[in-house]
């Protein structure tokens, strides 16, 4: 996938896992069975990763949660 898979959180009326995923320049929140820029369908979004599925070709794959390093202490 062409984003970054970031974090991940859940609306307080009980509905599904919403993942936070990021090109760079753009932030994208989507939940599970939503499509992401027309191509990639959310299949379940774990505490460590993020399962996918690429519309077209049916191609399954995992997003690793990609730890957001602190930036250095002065």
């Amino acid at each position: 996938m062409p984003v970054k898979f970031f974090g991940f959180g859940t609306v307080p009326n009980g509905t599904s896992r919403r993942a936070f995923l990021t090109d760079g320049e753009n932030v994208y929140v989507v939940a599970e069975g939503e499509i992401l820029l027309n191509r990639f369908r959310i299949l379940k979004i774990g505490n460590a990763n993020l399962e996918y599925e690429e519309v077209s070709s049916g191609l399954r794959g995992t997003a690793i949660l990609e730890e957001q390093g602190a930036p250095p202490s002065a």
